[in-house]
């Protein structure tokens, strides 16, 4: 289970509730226009962990995110997503 993430502008830092083979963030313009993705390699254990968000975010503006989780071949999505401003 995903418990939480934050953004905190970059890396963004989300709180793994198990632990994962990777995680995806998935970024969307306020228009929700598909932005770009970034994708954390190798296995990752319960607890905190920082992915680079993706280099597609040129300009500044709010975005948003959702993020999802992938273990033993199932994937687990974090229902209510996040936001954040690049500035």
């Amino acid at each position: 289970r995903l418990e939480r993430s934050a953004a905190t502008g970059k890396p963004l830092r989300v709180k793994l509730g198990m632990p994962a083979d990777s995680v995806e963030v998935k970024v969307y313009t306020r228009a929700m226009t598909f932005v770009g993705a970034a994708t954390t390699g190798g296995p990752l254990g319960a607890g905190w962990h920082r992915v680079s968000l993706p280099a597609d975010i040129a300009t500044a503006g709010t975005y948003f995110f959702k993020v999802s989780a992938t273990r033993n071949q199932s994937t687990y999505v974090l229902p209510e997503g996040g936001r954040f401003v690049k500035f």
